[in-house]
């Protein structure tokens, strides 16, 4: 009867064994923090055991990165992402371990590799192959014993030592992606500026805003990491040392270094987000938010649905648009035809009002259908669709029509005056 056992069942009973003798093997020396996630590559997130530090801190203590293998002979060959062994700049990253198991029982031996072990005795696989940029250890090198544990003990104090040089900002930045699963905190924005009201940066507040924060990020990781060349200059005994630090800080300072920040603040974002507030606080104010919000909506659907019915627009036809609501912002009446005496019409894209007081407004304007003109939100197309056209002129003129009754809104039927006669 044969013993052999399916190809999933051997990669499966040769990952636990693999990860079990690590973590017996990294137990001993380290903190082994627990992942909320399985990612590949990071088998084991570990922690030298000090106690003065915690990870909230600023400069929380330096994590390391070990990857767990079994192989059971020769043929086994393994393939490390090179992302994990190396740094952009081409420097191994001290935090990063492999630790490789193989053998049985009382032939049991351990191997471990440093990202510097890995750069200098193997070679990444060439582009265009299977695993292509990742880096091939041989299961033949590995059985050679050249990295074989002989005393646990030194081997570990070495996995601390180097995690103890390691830099703690590239530390912190290689480790972050394992250590945090949730979104960064940068694209977080008050539900409020997501409203579509329709001003200049309505559709845009998130997105300026997720830019203006992730330069300021980009800059305090630069910043903290000057602040960290500066403290080993402050604190190092050895002038070596201090004078690395010294040309590692110099080389930020060049025409072309890190921190030769920019500006962050934006005076016409500012502005546009205190309208966008303005606003908001009036329409919510008088119960009128999501009536305002559902005319654009309404708005948007009436026009491109006129605008895709009956005979095609040419360049030169013009459209006449009309409509009124009553103070509740609903639509009692709309209108939209072509015309040819454009000499009587408003002038393009200009809001008229006809009439207004406090229970009703009465507006129109004229547009050419067939020239398309992007709103905010739209992507620029070189050639457009009449799809595309239609939707676009939907939603600019929509727009340019809430601008005219948020007017009103303000100026006529909200006024003190008037307001007993809309309540």
């Amino acid at each position: 009867m044969s013993t052999s056992h399916p190809a999933w069942l051997k990669r499966m009973q040769n990952g636990s064994i693999g990860e079990a003798r690590a973590r017996a093997f990294l137990i001993d020396r380290f903190w082994i923090l627990e992942r909320s996630v399985d990612i590949e590559g990071a088998d084991f997130i570990i922690q030298r055991r000090i106690t003065t530090h915690s990870l909230f801190d600023l400069r929380p203590p330096r994590l390391g990165l070990v990857q767990a293998k079994f192989i059971q002979d020769e043929k086994t060959d393994i393939y490390i992402h090179s992302e994990y062994v190396k740094e952009k700049t081409g420097e191994p990253h001290p935090e990063f371990f492999l630790l490789v198991s193989t053998g049985y029982e009382d032939r049991c031996v351990m191997h471990l590799l440093s990202a510097e072990d890995i750069m200098q005795n193997f070679a990444m696989v060439e582009p265009g192959l299977e695993n292509a940029g990742k880096y091939k250890l041989p299961g033949k090198t590995l059985f050679n014993n050249k990295f074989k544990v002989a005393s646990p003990r030194l081997s570990l104090e070495r996995m601390e030592a180097s995690l103890n040089l390691a830099d703690i900002v590239k530390n912190h930045r290689f480790m972050f992606p394992f250590v945090s699963t949730e979104a960064p905190k940068e694209a977080a924005i008050a539900p409020k500026y997501s409203e579509k009201i329709d001003n200049a940066y309505a559709s845009n507040i998130p997105k300026t805003f997720f830019t203006i924060k992730k330069d300021a990020r980009r800059w305090l990781e630069d910043v903290e990491e000057a602040k960290g060349y500066l403290e080993d200059i402050v604190t190092s005994i050895d002038p070596l040392i201090a004078l690395k630090a010294a040309k590692d800080f110099d080389s930020m300072l060049t025409v072309d270094g890190r921190l030769s920040l920019g500006r962050l603040y934006d005076k016409e974002f500012e502005d546009e987000v205190n309208e966008y507030s303005h606003k908001l606080a009036l329409l919510k104010q008088h119960n009128l938010l999501d009536n305002y919000i559902l005319l654009r909506e309404k708005g948007e659907k009436l026009i491109s649905e006129h605008l895709c019915t009956g005979e095609p627009w040419n360049k030169q036809d013009v459209c006449l648009f009309e409509c009124k609501l009553d103070n509740m912002l609903n639509v009692t009446s709309f209108g939209l035809r072509k015309e040819q005496e454009k000499h009587s019409l408003p002038n393009n894209g200009t809001v008229q009002v006809i009439a207004s007081d406090a229970e009703t407004i009465e507006l129109c304007f004229s547009f050419v259908p067939a020239v398309c003109r992007w709103s905010f939100s739209d992507t620029y197309q070189e050639n457009p669709t009449w799809e595309q056209t239609v939707l676009s002129n939907a939603r600019v003129w929509t727009a340019t029509i809430l601008f005219t009754v948020f007017s009103w809104i303000e100026q006529d039927f909200c006024s003190a005056e008037k307001l007993d006669v809309y309540r």
